[in-house]
């Protein structure tokens, strides 16, 4: 249902007889795991920059506007898809999302689901979560990105209350 804000190209719940194969797969850290096509669940994204290192390569290169940008895209899309009762349980801004050419993306989309009391009892979820994302950005980026990052969520807050 959301094949564009999960970059989403196939995913496989239900066992087949289609594939008839099995690949070796090999994670970053060296471990390897052997998934069976026919019989495993999984599911295959395009490739994302996962958010904090998008973020902390946009800065370093000195693309700090594009650093901005992308916490307003990111924030403004976690809130529309909250609006809209889709239910992210952990939002951890800088590693269950990411971008695909500067848009974001839900990466991680173990725990979505549709619920429709959502649409009006996010906001204290919401806000957890953005406090751990405001730590994140304070240790992690120059200190103009946390007077950008409080100026967005109290624009967010303002848009609320309309």
């Amino acid at each position: 249902l959301l094949p564009q804000e999960t970059g989403m190209i196939y995913y496989h719940l239900m066992p087949t007889n289609t594939f008839n194969r099995t690949v070796l797969l090999k994670n970053p850290d060296g471990t390897t795991r052997m998934l069976d096509l026919d019989k495993d669940a999984y599911y295959i994204q395009k490739k994302a920059e996962v958010t904090n290192h998008y973020l902390e390569y946009c800065v370093r290169s000195g693309h700090g506007e594009k650093a901005q940008q992308a916490i307003t895209d990111l924030l403004d899309f976690t809130l529309l898809l909250s609006r809209e009762g889709i239910v992210m349980v952990d939002l951890q801004f800088t590693s269950n999302f990411g971008f695909i050419k500067d848009i974001p993306v839900r990466i991680d989309i173990e725990h979505l689901r549709f619920e429709r009391s959502w649409k009006k009892g996010y906001e204290t979820h919401l806000s957890k979560q953005l406090k751990d994302f405001r730590k994140w950005i304070h240790t992690h980026l120059p200190p103009e990105f946390l007077t950008y990052f409080d100026e967005e969520v109290a624009r967010l807050k303002a848009e609320e209350k309309k």
